[in-house]
């Protein structure tokens, strides 16, 4: 794996209260734990990138590049997090 800059930082989690939970605008989900990572897409070449610049590419599969080129924009970044289904 090689390192990468990357071009835009990832978000980070940030606490929030209990007295959040229901005002508008907040968003909950399941917390699955996997590996972050940033998903930059310049037409058809995709990089996925740990938050710490390492290069996952060719770690994280071809499968994960295929969708990434599926969807129907062609410059974009994702900011998300990878996880393994068991």
């Amino acid at each position: 794996m090689t390192r990468s800059k990357a071009v835009h930082a990832p978000s980070l989690a940030t606490r929030g209260a209990v007295a959040d939970l229901g005002r508008p605008g907040v968003l909950v989900d399941e917390k699955i734990d996997g590996w972050r990572a940033l998903v930059p897409r310049d037409r058809a070449r995709v990089r996925i990138l740990s938050r710490t610049g390492t290069d996952l590419t060719s770690y994280a599969g071809p499968a994960i590049v295929a969708a990434v080129l599926a969807l129907p924009i062609d410059r974009f970044v994702l900011d998300t997090e990878l996880c393994a289904d068991d």
